[in-house]
């Protein structure tokens, strides 16, 4: 009995032991397990990081293409800037390894400049402001406020607002006191609603200078109808297809002789051939990511010498369609 009742024994550590060592195995594999998925995680975010760090220098190589194109295009034609210039293509398309680069280049010269009136306004740049704001349907009375924004002193304009009045809402801020770096900051004026900015933001553009001359071989319909109250969207359209007809206009005055503008009295805005800042917008597909570049750049008119003004992340875009004359339909 003694030695049956050894041998049961034995048998129960040997099961004891035997479980004890698969918990062990088990826990072992569970842990492996872990460390695994963890590892191959740490793997898959350090290879997106390194694939969207790629992609950032892929776009600063897109953005370095896009000088070199406004560069060259001042040198072989330095007063004049249109749509047979090679920057405006829109095929500015550069396949690399696992992806592409795709650029558009926009003349930022095709719409008015809002810091014009930024900081103070003289009295015909008052004027100017007040047919721009009838052209637009909306009240005036922004201007004031624009210029109480961005001037340096405390002292309301008639209709214009200072610190105490934006300090005193629920969500209190500053004005700027300087010319505005994006049209969007319009949307913290004290009057401009959700429906006036939607106006202006297709025909206004914030840039680090004053009066700019519009550059008529580049301006969208919605510039040109500014030119003169009466031109209707179909006039300015017709006006933008001439000009790809023609491969834009040689000068400010052939631009005028066109017979849409027949009759019709001319804004005092100024108007030019030739622009000197340029947005370039970069989109990079490269491996799992896609990234979007913008960039600000100031070509000086004199020597070509291309500055960079500063960028701007993770702003996508689409790439504009191109006119088309109804034969080649």
């Amino acid at each position: 009995m003694k030695s049956l009742d050894r041998r049961l024994a034995a048998r129960r550590s040997q099961g004891v032991a035997l479980i004890m060592v698969l918990l062990v195995v088990a826990l072992a594999v569970a842990l492996a397990t872990s460390i695994a998925s963890r590892q191959s995680e740490a793997i898959r975010s350090t290879s997106g990081h390194f694939n969207r760090q790629q992609a950032y220098y892929y776009a600063r190589g897109g953005e370095e293409w896009a000088r070199q194109l406004l560069v060259r295009d001042h040198e072989v034609r330095p007063n004049w800037d249109g749509p047979t210039d090679a920057w405006m293509s829109p095929e500015l398309n550069y396949e690399i390894a696992d992806g592409s680069i795709v650029l558009l280049i926009e003349d930022q010269e095709r719409y008015l400049n809002v810091n014009q009136w930024a900081g103070g306004l003289q009295i015909t740049g008052a004027a100017d402001a007040s047919l721009f704001s009838a052209q637009m349907g909306l009240d005036p009375l922004w201007f004031d406020e624009l210029i109480d924004f961005t001037d340096l002193d405390q002292e309301p304009q008639a209709l214009g607002a200072e610190d105490y009045y934006y300090l005193g809402l629920e969500q209190p801020y500053r004005t700027s006191s300087q010319r505005l770096v994006h049209p969007s900051e319009l949307r913290l004026l004290k009057s401009m609603t959700s429906e006036a900015y939607a106006r202006l933001k297709t025909s206004l553009v914030a840039l680090p200078a004053g009066a700019l001359p519009m550059n008529v071989n580049t301006m969208p319909a919605s510039s040109i109808r500014l030119l003169a109250p009466e031109l209707t969207m179909e006039a300015a359209e017709s006006v933008v297809l001439t000009r790809f007809q023609q491969e834009g206009f040689e000068s400010v005055q052939a631009f005028l002789a066109l017979p849409e503008f027949a009759g019709l009295e001319i804004a005092k805005i100024p108007l030019g051939v030739q622009s000197s800042f340029f947005k370039v917008r970069i989109r990079v597909a490269f491996l799992d990511q896609v990234f979007f570049l913008s960039s600000l750049l100031y070509r000086e008119p004199a020597t070509g010498q291309v500055t960079l003004l500063h960028r701007a992340l993770n702003e996508p875009f689409v790439m504009p369609e191109v006119p088309r004359d109804e034969d080649d339909v």
